[in-house]
Order: C-alpha cells, then structure tokens, then sequence
C-alpha cells in the first residue's frame, strides 16, 4: 500500500545556548580575579588581625588550627566540616598507613641483616 511518510529537518534554532570560545575563557579570567582578589582581601585581613591589638578579630580570622582541631569559630566549624572530616581522616589513617607499609618495606629480604636482633614470631 502506498503510504507516504513526511520527513521535517530541524535546521537550527534560532537561540543558541553554546558560548564562544572567547566567553568561555572570559568567564574563567573572570572566576581567576575574583579568586586573587578574595585572597589578597584575606591576606590583607589577616595581616591586620595579627597586627592590631583586637583579639576577636584574631579570633575571627586566624582560626584555621582550632578549626582543624574541633575548635574556631561556630559558622566555620559548619561550613568547613566535611573538609576538617577528610583533613583528619587523611592526618590520622593515611599517615600511619603509609607508615606501616614503609616499616615492611624496610624489612625486605635483601636487609635482614639489619634485623638481625630482632626475634618475633614470623607472620
């Protein structure tokens, strides 16, 4: 039977969602300076919080040891949780890994004289 099927090609759309290369790298430039000036606005903080005799201020924004301790300010303990979390998961666990895997390594076969005092039930 002879059926006619109708084919339609979507040409384009007249709105384009895409960014040039140029806006693209603009944006990166732009996201870059804001990162520099943050920073320097902090470095220009802290500067003056350990420099000037006002201690809420030093406690305010130099912090950063309490704050991977448990301690610091309240606001800072809530946003930088999940990374205090990773930073004493890394400082407590990996660290003594690692470690653990260099004190076996140093008891390689070729090194057994080094051990030589040393008497424990093998593993």
């Amino acid at each position: 039977e002879g059926r006619e099927v109708a084919v339609q090609s979507l040409v384009g759309s007249p709105i384009s969602v895409a960014e040039t290369p140029g806006d693209v790298a603009r944006t990166r430039l732009a996201l870059l300076a804001g990162a520099a000036a943050a920073l320097v606005g902090y470095l220009a903080l802290a500067w003056l919080a350990h420099h000037s005799g006002h201690v809420w201020l030093g406690h305010l924004v130099l912090c950063w040891p309490e704050l991977c301790d448990g301690g610091g300010c309240p606001l800072y303990r809530l946003l930088c949780a999940p990374l205090v979390l990773v930073y004493n998961a890394l400082r407590i666990y990996a660290c003594s890994c690692c470690l653990a895997f260099l004190a076996r390594a140093g008891r390689a076969p070729f090194c057994r004289g080094c051990w030589r005092g040393v008497t424990g039930p093998p593993f």
